[in-house]
């Protein structure tokens, strides 16, 4: 089994730099933005949701939670101390 990689909201948005001005994102441009990222660190799954004005408007899964088996809205991810600093941040 592959270990499962979170990549968190907060740091996705740090790197591309749209924390401080949101702007709408096509999702071809978010899948293709997603997938870069995942290749470049290697991460056999994420799971990445877009807040705006408070509001969940979009959730994206990518990758498997096991050989064969797609990563669902039900799957579990490991974020181990990432979840500390983006509670921080939102905090």
């Amino acid at each position: 089994m592959r270990p499962v990689v979170a990549m968190s909201l907060a740091a996705l948005l740090l790197t591309c730099g749209c924390a401080t001005e949101p702007t709408y994102i096509p999702p071809d441009d978010v899948d293709a933005r997603i997938e870069a990222l995942m290749a470049e660190y290697n991460a056999a799954s994420v799971g990445v949701g877009i807040i705006r004005g408070g509001k969940l408007v979009w959730t994206g899964y990518y990758g498997e939670e096991s050989p064969g088996v797609p990563v669902t809205p039900e799957s579990m991810f490991n974020t181990a101390s990432v979840n500390k600093s983006v509670t921080a941040e939102l905090a």
